[in-house]
C-alpha cells in the first residue's frame, strides 16, 4: 500500500492541478527531509512518512450517569501516507496517549505528555529507524517520520502547539492581529507570523522563573513552550491546522458565516459597512453634529453624555471608531 501511495507521487510530482489529500497541499510537498528531498524522492528500501498528532476531550461515562461530567483528553496519530479511505480506520489510528481527568489538562500540563510522543519522533528524524525486515523486504527498510501537521479543534491547536487562547491579545495562530483590530478585514495589512520569533517566545516563556512571568509573557505575547519545538522541522504557524469535521461538519462554519457575519440570501448585499440586516439611524442636524463634535475636541464628558445616540453613532462613524 506505502510503495503505491510512493509510487503515485513520483509520477505526479510535476503538478497537481488540484488537491484531494493533504499530501497534496504546498506544505507537505515543500516539506524537506535531512537530505533535503520530499518524502517520495527516497531508497527503494526506505519509507518517509507523515503523521498528524490530534487531540480532543471526551466524556469516559459515556454521558450515562446522571449530573456528572468528566473530560479525558486523547492523543492520537493518523499517518497520512495511507490512502483517505484507510488513514482513519480503528485499526489505523494510533492512540498516542490518555490524559486521565476529571478536567481537561492545562497548558504546562498537556506539555508533559507531548513530550513522550517526541522522545519517540526523534529517532525517526535524527537517523531513522532500521527494521531489520519486512514482508516484502526480508534485507530490511528504514523509516524515517514526521508529525505534521497537528490537526484539533481551535482549543486544542493552541494547547498543543503553545499558543494563547482565541480571546488572549493575540487571538490567530497565522497572523500577528491583535484582537482590538479583529474587524480588519484587509489581509495585507495582517503582520504575518513566523517560525523564529514563535521559537524566540516560547524559549522566553521556558526560561522564564516564575509562573506569574510565564502568565505575562502568553498575556503580552500569546506564547508559550510547546514540546514539539524539539523537532527541528515542526514550525507551529504552518503545521497548526483546524480539523475539517470541527470546521465544517460539526456546523462552526455555517454558523460563524450566517449568525455571525449574518450572511443570508434574502438580505440585500451591502459593503460590509453596516450589520447585515441593519440600518442605521437618521442623521443628526449639522448643529447636533457641531455641538458634539466640539464636546470631544475640548473633552467636555458632560456634553458628550447629553449628546443624543445618532450624533454619537455618526462621530464615531467619522472617526473610524466601532
Amino acid at each position: 500500500m506505502l510503495d503505491n501511495r510512493k509510487a503515485a507521487f513520483q509520477q505526479t510530482r510535476a503538478s497537481i492541478p488540484e488537491i484531494y489529500d493533504i499530501l497534496e497541499s504546498e506544505g507537505i510537498q515543500q516539506f524537506s527531509w535531512p537530505d533535503g528531498k520530499p518524502f517520495y524522492d527516497c531508497p527503494n528500501d526506505e519509507f518517509r512518512l507523515f503523521f498528524a498528532l490530534s487531540g480532543d476531550g471526551f466524556n469516559p461515562l459515556f454521558n450515562k450517569e446522571a449530573k456528572q461530567t468528566a473530560t479525558s483528553t486523547g492523543l492520537y496519530l493518523f499517518c497520512l501516507n495511507l490512502p483517505l479511505e484507510e488513514r482513519q480506520k480503528p485499526e489505523n489510528v494510533y492512540l498516542a496517549g490518555v490524559i486521565p481527568g476529571p478536567d481537561k489538562p492545562s497548558g504546562t500540563q498537556i506539555n508533559h505528555y507531548i513530550s513522550l510522543i517526541v522522545d519517540d519522533f526523534l529517532p525517526f528524524w535524527n537517523t531513522g529507524v532500521q527494521y531489520t525486515h519486512t514482508r516484502k523486504r526480508p534485507a530490511g527498510a528504514l523509516c524515517r517520520a514526521a508529525i505534521v501537521p497537528v490537526l484539533a479543534d481551535a482549543l486544542g491547536v493552541r494547547q498543543i502547539c503553545g499558543y494563547g487562547s482565541v480571546t488572549s491579545k493575540f487571538f490567530c495562530t497565522l497572523c500577528w492581529l491583535p484582537l482590538s483590530d479583529v474587524e480588519n478585514f484587509t489581509k495585507s495589512s495582517w503582520p504575518t507570523r513566523d517560525l523564529e520569533s514563535h521559537r524566540f517566545w516560547a524559549e522566553r516563556w521556558q526560561e522564564a522563573g516564575t509562573s506569574v512571568y510565564r502568565e505575562k509573557l502568553v498575556d503580552d505575547h500569546g506564547i508559550r513552550y510547546t514540546p514539539l519545538l524539539r523537532l527541528p522541522y515542526f514550525d507551529p504557524p504552518k503545521y497548526a491546522v483546524v480539523d475539517t469535521m470541527h470546521n465544517l461538519l460539526t456546523g462552526l462554519l455555517q454558523r460563524h458565516c450566517r449568525n455571525i457575519w449574518g450572511m443570508n440570501l434574502e438580505i440585500e448585499d451591502g459593503d460590509g459597512e453596516f450589520p447585515p440586516g441593519t440600518t442605521p439611524p437618521a442623521p443628526p442636524s449639522d448643529h447636533a453634529m457641531r455641538e458634539t463634535r466640539r464636546a470631544l475636541e475640548f473633552g467636555d464628558i458632560t456634553q458628550l453624555t447629553k449628546a443624543r445616540k445618532e450624533s454619537l453613532w455618526y462621530l464615531c462613524l467619522d472617526l473610524g471608531l466601532r
